[in-house]
């Protein structure tokens, strides 16, 4: 499982599918469908209904992020994953009395180690853990916990990395698309 592929990347392109629909919808001007304004409350400027299209594109990628490691499933089924490439390299190594276990509550990146071993096995088992892909870092239960960005913050990152690249590319096809409405033959 690459991990880049199987659970960032639909991340990344939700994301960017959000930032794109958000800056078409505030650059075409037709907000006419969405009732910012208020009978009650003083008009709002044009800025600040683009800015609330934008913060609610943002917040339906975050959403989307979400729905995609919680319902979906993706986080599940990457500790899945790294769970067993992990039991199988403890496997290789003879080394079946120790478990290797992804950190959960919130579930991150991280492996912990528990069972029977000396030092220098403690040492490299850790090492050879820490490379398994998908793992950013293990350790052993034993040892202090340290801080990793939950899983479903990495998440949230990803598609809010798309959402500004799908709203330039918006905004450069509405620009080009107004620059030739106007150009004329001459």
């Amino acid at each position: 499982m690459i991990l880049v592929w199987h659970y960032y990347w639909p991340v990344v392109a939700v994301g960017f599918l959000a930032g794109l629909v958000a800056c078409w919808v505030a650059l075409q001007g037709k907000t006419a469908h969405i009732n910012v304004d208020d009978a009650r409350s003083p008009p709002r400027h044009p800025l600040r209904k683009r800015l609330t299209i934008f913060a609610v594109g943002a917040f339906a990628a975050i959403i989307a992020a979400a729905l995609w490691h919680g319902p979906v499933g993706a986080g599940s089924r990457l500790t899945a994953f790294v769970e067993a490439d992990a039991r199988a390299e403890l496997d290789r190594l003879e080394m079946t009395a120790v478990e290797a276990l992804a950190e959960r509550a919130p579930l991150k990146r991280s492996l912990v180690l528990s069972g029977p071993a000396d030092e220098f096995q403690r040492r490299e088992i850790r090492r050879l853990m820490a490379q398994t892909p998908g793992i950013v870092r293990a350790r052993w239960a034993d040892e202090g916990g340290g801080y990793r960005l939950p899983l479903l913050a990495e998440a949230a990152l990803a598609a809010l990395l798309g959402f500004p690249v799908g709203a330039l590319l918006a905004y450069l096809i509405i620009y080009r698309r107004r620059e030739n409405a106007t150009w004329s033959w001459g």
